[in-house]
């Protein structure tokens, strides 16, 4: 069986604007300089650990960020928006055969309540609370246990990072341009495929399965 593993944040939901203010909100509290709207377009071309260097975010200083910014949404999760043609889309896949899962750094249980107030019911399984730069040990993970075969599973995300986790995890990778990094970021980093709407993933991944 054919599986397609999602992000969640940037790449499901719409949650780039809301996730920019919590961010910058926390700046002074944990000793980081906030993203300035002028500056944002040149970040979104950077990857994720230079993003981090520059903004002064340590590794050690990521762990408690991390924490705290999943604890802040979990507050404001009803506000979080489903990109616009993805329910189809997943529905189509599902219909399809595909088995398909979630591996996010949120948590379980604002995924679990999104979905369900979406009424999203086609994922397999979801591997959440993910480490920021965890993603290829989480996908290791989910291949094991699930018995699933590495040239039949495709990652879909919206960062750089999860471009890198893919390949180090040796699956197939399908970046959509619509979250934090930008096409130019993604495509500098050769995904297999990008997309600019959800309804392009099918034709996407017919292309990598045949």
């Amino acid at each position: 069986m054919k599986t397609i593993l999602f992000d969640f944040d940037g790449t499901l939901t719409d949650s780039f604007q809301q996730g920019l203010k919590l961010f910058n909100s926390l700046a002074h509290e944990y000793h980081y300089r906030k993203i300035k709207r002028n500056e944002l377009k040149r970040l979104r071309n950077l990857p994720a650990r230079e993003v981090q260097k520059i903004l002064g975010i340590s590794a050690i200083k990521m762990l408690f960020l991390v924490r705290r910014v999943r604890k802040e949404l979990s507050k404001s999760a009803t506000h979080t928006k489903l990109i616009p043609g993805w329910k189809k889309t997943l529905v189509l896949l599902k219909k399809q055969g595909y088995c398909l899962g979630i591996v996010t750094s949120n948590s379980h249980t604002i995924v679990k309540d999104f979905l369900k107030r979406n009424k999203i019911n086609v994922f397999d399984f979801i591997k959440a609370g993910v480490r920021v730069f965890g993603k290829k040990r989480a996908i290791k993970k989910v291949l094991l246990r699930n018995a699933k075969e590495t040239n039949n599973t495709v990652y879909v995300g919206d960062e750089t990072r999860d471009i890198e986790a893919a390949r180090k995890s040796n699956i197939k990778i399908i970046a959509v341009a619509w979250g934090f990094n930008s096409e130019k970021a993604l495509k500098k980093m050769k995904p297999d495929a990008v997309i600019k709407k959800p309804e392009e993933l099918i034709q996407a991944l017919k292309r990598l399965f045949t």
